[in-house]
């Protein structure tokens, strides 16, 4: 019987191992993948609206992957409707490693005006998000590295995220992706939803 039981456990150690070897490889081979940059050819000018009757909140997480699905439907109201103006606040997750420094790298983009380029190039390939990844996509963006390594370095942008944070907390957020119009928050998942609380304002 303890011969038995010896051979499960000693199964099931070598199974975990496999296991975690391809998950690593996995990793690798994500983080490793070329990223095509020209896709994310465009200046924050091309999407801030500030004047816009409609300002959508989004208290956002980089690793979170519902904030990840978020994204694509918060860009097609944006193309659909050109009285919205975006505005991303950061509400980093604890469980998540790397959000809070994700959300400085993108405001320390937004120096540069490649907040948005940089905030879907993180989003396109959060499953490898690391310090080392964003720093790759902020070289791949063509920033300014010694002006973005320093604004990272210093922790320029670290009261920036907390402010967000604790506002967030301030007025009721709990998790991400937490959606405010105007102030008043709404529990919308597509495109059409958005576009009905436009029309009955």
């Amino acid at each position: 019987m303890g011969r038995k039981k010896k051979n499960s456990n000693a199964f099931w150690y070598l199974l975990a191992g496999i296991v975690g070897l391809l998950v690593v490889f996995g990793f690798l081979l994500n983080a490793s993948r070329t990223v095509s940059f020209e896709e994310y050819d465009f200046l924050d000018a091309d999407f801030d609206n500030p004047d816009a009757e409609f300002v959508i909140e989004k208290f956002n997480d980089f690793q979170c992957p519902a904030c990840r699905t978020a994204a694509p439907t918060l860009s097609q109201v944006r193309e659909q409707h050109d009285n919205v103006h975006i505005h991303v606040r950061h509400f980093p997750l604890p469980q998540f490693p790397h959000s809070a420094y994700a959300a400085e790298a993108a405001e320390c983009a937004r120096d540069q005006g490649r907040f948005w380029a940089m905030y879907y190039v993180m989003f396109d390939h959060q499953e490898v998000l690391t310090p080392s990844t964003i720093t790759r996509y902020a070289r791949g963006l063509g920033l300014d590295m010694s002006q973005f390594s320093a604004c990272m370095e210093n922790r320029e942008k670290q009261i920036l995220v907390s402010q967000d944070r604790q506002e967030g907390i301030d007025r009721g957020v709990s998790g991400t992706p937490s959606i405010f119009i105007n102030g008043e928050q709404v529990q919308f998942s597509t495109p059409a939803q958005y576009s009905s609380f436009f029309a009955n304002q």
